[in-house]
């Protein structure tokens, strides 16, 4: 298969690039492999036989992957591409998937339910503003270090928005034709279904697909939710991508950086009591005090790695560009 991988003698990936294969993961052609130092990826082997546009788009993935980390999802670690195939490492996250901590421990509630959703709806924006899609979100793709949620699989390119074409003439009722970015629309559709049965432990088939129906706007109805989280889920899980919020907006309403900041309440007399007119701050939602305690928990562990604390306002800070993991032989 190329400079880049050396099969075993069954005709599997003994070596990627600098990594040596331990064994298959569950996916097809996604193996566990260390470096020299130890230090373990899933990396995934693609053989494209010379294929020069496959080459430029893969590198164009990789490259773009790379900037476009973010704390709650696993990071690139190498990638390379030559004239028969190519691979691209990511961070092995060694921790129970979203279905493994439901079984063993039941729905999620309270602050690791916030920090789920949050967490995942950063990775998700993340993405989408580099351009890239996540394409496979699902309570499987969902790890839960010590850290909260981790995001992982292989995001690829986005496809270019073109205006779909016009529907024909009595063709009953059809998804929107405005160029509303469909794949990352079913991200957004995928994040909801995926914390809805975190939250309670049904997996609710979403709407638009043949079995999907009304059975999760079901499940959300009967769900007991912070209502912030509920409403998101809701916009989210609506049958028309276009009526679906980018992943950026339901971060920003999940950790309230969309609200209209409240007055200044007036200032209190020095003799003592508040005016009765002036509402306590104890009064208000603990399910935003929640969800914005998950946001903080979060931002805590960025801003020690030195990750992108502006984000909250504004979006994701710029990267440097890493270069490409060298190839073994080079």
């Amino acid at each position: 298969m190329g400079r880049l991988i050396v099969l075993s003698r069954e005709g599997t990936p003994e070596r990627v690039g600098p990594y040596t294969v331990e064994r298959e993961l569950r996916a097809p052609d996604v193996y566990l492999a260390a470096d020299a130092a130890g230090t373990r990826v899933a990396v995934k082997v693609v053989r494209h036989d010379g294929d020069a546009d496959f080459r430029r788009r893969f590198a164009t993935t990789a490259h773009t992957l790379s900037r476009a980390g973010s704390f709650c999802a696993a990071a690139v670690a190498g990638f390379d591409v030559d004239e028969e195939s190519a691979y691209l490492a990511m961070e092995y996250v060694d921790g129970p998937d979203l279905r493994e901590l439901v079984a063993a421990g039941g729905p999620l509630t309270g602050p690791r339910l916030d920090r789920l959703a949050v967490g995942t709806a950063l990775a998700l924006s993340s993405l989408h503003e580099a351009g890239l899609v996540h394409g496979d979100v699902r309570p499987a793709t969902v790890r839960w270090v010590a850290t909260g949620p981790k995001l992982v699989g292989f995001p690829r390119l986005a496809a270019p928005l073109v205006p779909a074409p016009a529907p024909p003439p009595d063709s009953g009722p059809v998804a929107s034709s405005r160029p509303a970015g469909p794949e990352t629309a079913a991200d957004v559709l995928a994040w909801a279904a995926t914390v809805l049965y975190a939250a309670t432990g049904t997996a609710a088939p979403p709407p638009g697909g043949p079995a999907g129906g009304g059975a999760a706007e079901a499940t959300l109805r009967n769900a007991d939710l912070p209502a912030p989280l509920r409403a998101a889920l809701n916009r989210a899980l609506a049958a028309d991508p276009a009526d679906r919020p980018a992943a950026r907006r339901i971060y920003r309403t999940l950790v309230g950086a969309d609200r209209p900041r409240a007055p200044d309440p007036p200032r209190r007399p020095r003799s003592g009591t508040r005016p009765s007119g002036v509402p306590a701050r104890a009064a208000r939602s603990r399910s935003r005090t929640r969800l914005a305690a998950a946001a903080a928990a979060i931002l805590l562990v960025l801003a020690a790695a030195g990750s992108v604390a502006a984000y909250l306002a504004y979006g994701p800070a710029p990267r440097p560009a890493p270069a490409a993991t060298p190839s073994a032989g080079r």
